[in-house]
C-alpha cells in the first residue's frame, strides 16, 4: 500500500493506496491539483488529530448540467459512521480541467478528533461521474446572519440543536436584504410546500441587485425528513439548497424571490464575520 503526504499547518492528512489526479487550471497562471473521485473508486485518506480538515470539491461539468445541480458525497469515518454531505453546483466561468469544463468548488469541514482517523469518501448520487478533491488544515470561520428588512413571514427550525430562521417571500413581496458591500452572501433556500410530496421537487430562485436581475438559478431538491417549521407544522420543507452572491462595494437593496412560477420559498442569509 503506498501513501502520499500532503503537508498541512497542523497534523497531516495521508492518502491510502494511489489515486488518480487532475490538474485544474483556476486562472491562467495557476493549476491546483486535485483527487479525482468516482463511483466505482473511492478515495481514503488518513488524518491525525486534534486538527480540522477543509474538503473542497468540484465536479466534472457535461452538457446536459445545469446551474443548481446537486451532487452527494458519503464520509465514512473509521469504517463506521457515515456521513451525507450534499453539494449544490454551478458551473465555473474560469476554471476547467484537460478536456472539460468543472464546477465552482464547494466546501465542507470534517473536525477530526484526537488519534488517527481515517475517512472513506464515496460518490453516491451525481449527474456527473466524476468528482474532484482536494484538502486544507483550515477550520471553519463563523458565519454572521443577516437579518431582511423586509420579508412576507418568518418561519423558525431547529438545525444541528441551533435556532435558525427562515424569510420566505412571492413575486408581489419578495425577501429584500440590505448590505454594504464588498461581501460575498450565502443564501440558504428551502422550497416550502403546503402539503407531504415524495421524489424531487425543482425551484428557481430570482436575484435582483438594485432592481437589476444578478443571477437566477434552479435547484433540484426533495422533503426534508428532519426539519419541520416550529411555527407552522403544517407546512412542508425541502432539504435546504445553498448558493452565493458577491456583490462590489456601497450599498446594495437585494431582493430575492420564487422564479418562474414556484410556490413559496424560505431564506435565510449569512456574511462572514470577521477574524
Amino acid at each position: 500500500m503506498n501513501f502520499f503526504f500532503i503537508p498541512l499547518a497542523v497534523g497531516a492528512v495521508v492518502t491510502i493506496g494511489k489515486p488518480d489526479v487532475a490538474r485544474i487550471s483556476v486562472s491562467q497562471t495557476k493549476e491546483i491539483d486535485y483527487y479525482i473521485l468516482t463511483k466505482e473508486e473511492p478515495l481514503t485518506i488518513r488524518a491525525d488529530g486534534p486538527t480540522w480538515i477543509r474538503v473542497f470539491s468540484r465536479i466534472l461539468w457535461r452538457e446536459d448540467m445545469e446551474d443548481g445541480e446537486r451532487y452527494k458525497i458519503i464520509v465514512e469515518t473509521d469504517g463506521e459512521d457515515e456521513r451525507l454531505v450534499r453539494m449544490t453546483a454551478e458551473r465555473s466561468d474560469i476554471s476547467s480541467v484537460s478536456g472539460g469544463e468543472v464546477s465552482k468548488w464547494r466546501s465542507f469541514f470534517i473536525n477530526v478528533p484526537a488519534d488517527t482517523h481515517t475517512y472513506e469518501f464515496f460518490l453516491w448520487r451525481a449527474k456527473s461521474d466524476t468528482v474532484f478533491l482536494r484538502f486544507s488544515s483550515q477550520s471553519p470561520r463563523q458565519w454572521e446572519e443577516v437579518v431582511p428588512i423586509s420579508y412576507n413571514r418568518r418561519l423558525g427550525t431547529v438545525e444541528n440543536e441551533k435556532n435558525v430562521s427562515y424569510y420566505t417571500g412571492n413575486a408581489e413581496n419578495p425577501v429584500v436584504v440590505r448590505i454594504d458591500g464588498p461581501r460575498k452572501i450565502k443564501v440558504v433556500s428551502r422550497l416550502t410546500c403546503s402539503a407531504p410530496f415524495l421524489g424531487e421537487k425543482v425551484y428557481g430562485v430570482a436575484i435582483y441587485d438594485n432592481d437589476e436581475v444578478v443571477k437566477r438559478v434552479n435547484f433540484n431538491t426533495e422533503r426534508s425528513e428532519t426539519v419541520v417549521y416550529k411555527n407552522d407544522p403544517e407546512a412542508v420543507p425541502s432539504i435546504p439548497s445553498i448558493t452565493y452572491v458577491d456583490i462590489g462595494s456601497g450599498e446594495h437593496i437585494l431582493k430575492f424571490l420564487p422564479d418562474r412560477g414556484t410556490d413559496e420559498i424560505a431564506f435565510s442569509f449569512y456574511i462572514r464575520a470577521k477574524r
